[in-house]
C-alpha cells in the first residue's frame, strides 16, 4: 500500500470525525446543564469522546506530516480500519443525541426524557465501546512511534494486539445494523428511508440470476402488463384461489426433492455405519480386511488378482534367491552343472522380471528343480515357518507356474502396498463397515484425523514373541507391540473409542512355543510351553497396558481360515455391543 495515498484518506476521515464529536460535545455539554441527575454519566461519556479526539488528531498530525517515510502495510491497514471504525461509533452516539427535542423552555421534551443515553445498559454499552476504540487508536500511535518498518510488524502481529483489532472490528460490524450508511465495506440501495436490510452483498446478484427468482420476475411483468381491469379485484371480494398465479416451479421443485431424498438417504447411510482404525501388525490388519471383503461377496477384480500374482511371484522368486545366497554361503554349491545352470536362470529372472514377473515353461522348469534340490530343503527347513515368505516358499513350485492365478489364501496373505492409508467399504446385513488401514510409520502423524472413529482394530502376530530386531538395544517385537497399543490407549483421540485386539497367526504360534519356550524371553511368564496358557499371558499384557480401562474385544484368530466365519462373528458381536458400552460409559462403568 502506498504510505502518501493511505495518510490521505486517515486525513480525510478523522477530519469528518472530529466534526461530529465537536457537535456532540457541544450537546452533552447542553443536557449536563439542564439534568444535574445524569451529571456523572454525560461526564464519563464526555471524557471519553474527547480523548477520542486527541488520539484522532495525533492521528493526523502523523498523517499529514508523513513525507514519504517506510511504513509497515499493516499498520496503514489497522490504521485505516481504525479511523473507519471510530466513525461509525461517533455516529451511532451523534445520532442517539441528536433525538433530544427541546421545547420553548429550554427543557427537553416529555419524550426525550426517556433516552437511550440517560439508561444504564446504553451507557455502559457506549463508554465500553468508546474504551474499546481508544486501545485500538493508542495501539496504532504505539506503532507509528517504532524506529522501523520491521519493529511496526512485529507490534502489530502480536497475538494480543490483533486480538485488540479484532474485538474492534467485531463491535463495528454490529453497529452497521443501526446504521449502515456509515459503512465503508457496504453500499446503500436507493431507499427514502434508513433501514438495516437496506444493504446489498455480493451474492445479491448471482441470486437473483437464479431460475427461481427469474421465473418470479417474469410472472410479475407478465401480470404488470396485463390490463388492470383483469387483475382488479372489488372491495371486499375474496380473491379465488384459482385466480392467483402459479410460479412454474415444477422442476425446480423435483430437483429440491432428489436432492432431499439423496440427503435423507447419506444421513441413514451414515447412521449404520461404522469406522474402523486398522493399526499395529501390518499383514495381521491387511489380512483381516481381505478376509472380510471376500466374506461379504466383494470379491477381488481382474486387474486386483493380476497385480496380486505380480507382487506374489516377485516375493517367492527374491526368496528363493535369498535360499540360494544362502545355501553358496555355507560353501554347500551345487555339484553338478545343470543345477548351477538353473540357478543362473532364477537369479536372472529376479533381475529382468519385473514389473510385469510373467513365468516361463523354462523358468518354471528351473524353479521346479532347484526347488526339490536337497540342498535347498536343507536350507528351507532351518527357516521359520510361520512368516510369510516360508508360506509362499512352500507353495513355489504352484507359484512359478504359467498358467498361475492366486487363490484366496495367497491373496490373504498376499503382501500389501499403499503409500499413506488405505479405505475398504465393507457391507454387512445391518450396518457399513468403513475400514481405514494406516501404515504404521504414519499413523501417529495422521491419527488425530480419526479422532471419530468408533473401533480402533489392533493385530498382534503371536509368533512376535520370540523375535527381535536389528537394532542396538535388539528390541522384542512383541514389547514394541504392546508400548504401540499402550499409545493408542493412551491417545486422547480414542477416549470414546473400543479397541478390537486380534492376535493373529495362533496355528503357528502353537507349533512355535513347543520349539521356542516363552519363558526365554519373559522373565515373568511360568506357565509352560502350554498354548492357552501363553495366549493368556499375551493378553493380560495387553490389558495391562490399557491404563484408560478403554472397551477392549479380544479374538484369537488364524490367518489360513479361508471363510472367515470366527471373525466375522467376532467383528458383529463387537459392532453390536456399541449401545452397551456406551450406556456402561452413562453410568460410570467400563468394559473389557
Amino acid at each position: 500500500m502506498d504510505p502518501l495515498s493511505g495518510a490521505l484518506g486517515v486525513v480525510a476521515g478523522v477530519t469528518s470525525i472530529v466534526s461530529i464529536i465537536g457537535k456532540s460535545v457541544v450537546a452533552l455539554n447542553q443536557l449536563r446543564q439542564k439534568y444535574r441527575d445524569a451529571e456523572l454519566n454525560i461526564t464519563l461519556l464526555t471524557g471519553q469522546l474527547r480523548i477520542i479526539q486527541r488520539a484522532l488528531l495525533q492521528v493526523q498530525g502523523w498523517a499529514q506530516n508523513l513525507q514519504g517515510d517506510s511504513q509497515h502495510y499493516q499498520l496503514l491497514l489497522d490504521l485505516s480500519d481504525a479511523v473507519a471504525h471510530c466513525k461509525l461509533l461517533v455516529e451511532y452516539i451523534h445520532n442517539q443525541i441528536s433525538k433530544f427535542q427541546w421545547g420553548d423552555d429550554a427543557l427537553l421534551g416529555p419524550g426525550s426524557k426517556v433516552i437511550y443515553l440517560l439508561e444504564d445498559q446504553a451507557t455502559k454499552d457506549c463508554l465500553a465501546r468508546l474504551a474499546l476504540h481508544i486501545n485500538t487508536l493508542n495501539l496504532c500511535l504505539t506503532a507509528t512511534r517504532c524506529l522501523t518498518p520491521q519493529d511496526q510488524g512485529q507490534l502489530l502481529h502480536r497475538k494480543a494486539s490483533r486480538k485488540v483489532f479484532d474485538r474492534a472490528k467485531d463491535d463495528a460490524t454490529s453497529l452497521i445494523g443501526f446504521r449502515d450508511s456509515a459503512s465503508f465495506a457496504t453500499f446503500r440501495t436507493n431507499l427514502s428511508t434508513d433501514t438495516k436490510f437496506s444493504r446489498t452483498f455480493d451474492f445479491d446478484g448471482l441470486l437473483l440470476r437464479h431460475k427461481i427468482y427469474q421465473n418470479t420476475f417474469r410472472s410479475m411483468l407478465r401480470r404488470a402488463n396485463s390490463p388492470t381491469e383483469e387483475r382488479a379485484v372489488k372491495r371486499g371480494q375474496r380473491r379465488a384461489l384459482s385466480d392467483t398465479p402459479v410460479l412454474q416451479l415444477k422442476t425446480t421443485a423435483r430437483d429440491s426433492a432428489k436432492i432431499d431424498l439423496v440427503l435423507k438417504a447419506d444421513a441413514r447411510k451414515l447412521s449404520k455405519e461404522v469406522k474402523i482404525l486398522a493399526v499395529g501388525d501390518k499383514h495381521g490388519r491387511s489380512s483381516i480386511v481381505k478376509q472380510m471383503r471376500q466374506r461379504y461377496g466383494q470379491p477381488f477384480s481382474d486387474a486386483e488378482i493380476e497385480d496380486y500374482r505380480r507382487s506374489i511371484t516377485s516375493l517367492a522368486i527374491k526368496a528363493l534367491v535369498a535360499v540360494l545366497d544362502y545355501v553358496t554361503d555355507l560353501g554347500r554349491g551345487f555339484v553338478r552343472q545343470a543345477s548351477r545352470d538353473h540357478a543362473d536362470i532364477i537369479l536372472a529372472f529376479s533381475k529382468s522380471g519385473a514389473p510385469e514377473w510373467s513365468v516361463s515353461t523354462e523358468i518354471a522348469a528351473s524353479v521346479k528343480h532347484i526347488w526339490n534340490n536337497w540342498h535347498v530343503q536343507q536350507a528351507f527347513s532351518a527357516m521359520r515357518k510361520d512368516g510369510q515368505t516360508a508360506f509362499y516358499l512352500s507353495a513355489i513350485e504352484r507359484i512359478c507356474r504359467p498358467d498361475y492365478k492366486p487363490n484366496n489364501i495367497d491373496i490373504i496373505r498376499g503382501p500389501e502396498n499403499f503409500e499413506t492409508m488405505r479405505e475398504t467399504e465393507l457391507i454387512l446385513p445391518s450396518s457399513t463397515l468403513r475400514v481405514i488401514e494406516l501404515r504404521e510409520q504414519h499413523a501417529m502423524k495422521i491419527m488425530s484425523q480419526f479422532a471419530d472413529v468408533q473401533f480402533c482394530l489392533f493385530p498382534i502376530d503371536l509368533t512376535c514373541y520370540d523375535r527381535y530386531h536389528d537394532d542396538a538395544n535388539q528390541t522384542n517385537e512383541l514389547r514394541e507391540r504392546l508400548s504401540y497399543l499402550k499409545g493408542i490407549c493412551l491417545s486422547s483421540y480414542f477416549t470414546k473409542s473400543i479397541i478390537l485386539l486380534v492376535l493373529t497367526n495362533a496355528t503357528a504360534f502353537k507349533d512355535r512355543i513347543a520349539m521356542s519356550p516363552m519363558k526365554s524371553h519373559f522373565d515373568d511368564y511360568t506357565a509352560g510351553n502350554d498354548f492357552h496358557a501363553a495366549t493368556k499371558y499375551i493378553l493380560k499384557k495387553c490389558r495391562q497396558v490399557n491404563r484408560t480401562e478403554l472397551p477392549l474385544f479380544w479374538h484369537i484368530h488364524d490367518l489360513n481360515d479361508g471363510k472367515a466365519e470366527a471373525i466375522h462373528r467376532f467383528f458383529r458381536q463387537s459392532a453390536a455391543s456399541i449401545t452397551a458400552v456406551s450406556w456402561l460409559r452413562d453410568i460410570g462403568l467400563g468394559a473389557t
